[in-house]
């Protein structure tokens, strides 16, 4: 069932992150995400564990009291758009904690966790951190994990961290390159081999990072087959929207 697209990755909440700084700059990149056919918004702030404990609970309780007047705010301006609240984990030390002791959020309150890595992490610390998370019920998320120089490019390791259970987000700017872009290339062949499960568009701006849902969708429908892409961004969307509803 077509009911618009899911981004699963942004910075719009104002004033929490490297994102959006103000309500008005949320509700304008709200309704670039509506414009661009987006209609349930997962917003994912990052979340970096600190060793200031009362630091990491000050930031979650304005993460929540934040989204929760973004939510107010949109009722009468977008009533047809769904908002749940998440964050980019950002996986180290203490994580784990910070998740089983609330502060750090899952995916509306489901098993579902958005994590990034270091760029530079090697292939077997990333292996052992996903198996972390799958051991301990996380249904983990792999963000943009074009940026992940242990994966990128290399296809039998995307299909080994696949099987373990992860799942994989990919940004949509990767599709917006020029016709001779290597990179899109690549980002397109992990779509049509079916590893990438989510599309985010990781917008934190109005000008140099907005939201592009649609023009990374009308790519991907011009290369990629309709039944992967029908996965990727309607069957994987409503399989977690009925987790966290």
């Amino acid at each position: 069932m077509n009911q618009g697209y899911l981004d699963i990755h942004n910075h719009i909440l104002p004033g929490v992150d490297d994102g959006a700084k103000t309500m008005e700059d949320t509700m304008e990149l709200l309704k670039m995400e509506y414009e661009n056919g987006v209609r349930t918004v997962i917003f994912t702030p990052h979340y970096i564990p600190r060793s200031d404990v009362e630091k990491n609970i000050e930031k979650a309780k304005k993460t929540k009291e934040v989204f929760e007047k973004v939510k107010e705010e949109c009722k009468n301006s977008f009533p047809d758009m769904k908002f749940y609240l998440g964050n980019e984990l950002y996986y180290k030390s203490g994580i784990m904690q910070e998740l089983d002791e609330k502060r750090a959020n899952t995916i509306g309150n489901s098993d579902y966790i958005l994590t990034e890595f270091d760029t530079n992490i090697s292939y077997m610390d990333l292996k052992k951190a996903v198996q972390q998370y799958l051991l301990k019920g996380y249904q983990p998320i792999l963000a943009h994990v074009e940026r992940y120089h242990c994966l990128y490019n290399h296809f039998d390791r995307m299909e080994e961290i696949k099987n373990m259970g992860s799942l994989m987000q990919m940004n949509t700017e990767n599709f917006l390159g020029g016709l001779f872009s290597q990179n899109r290339k690549i980002c397109t062949r992990a779509v049509a081999e079916g590893y990438i499960d989510f599309l985010g568009t990781d917008s934190h701006d109005t000008k140099m990072r907005k939201p592009e849902m649609e023009k990374a969708v009308k790519y991907l429908k011009k290369k990629i087959d309709q039944s992967i892409l029908d996965t990727l961004l309607y069957k994987n969307p409503e399989k977690l929207l009925k987790e966290i509803e």
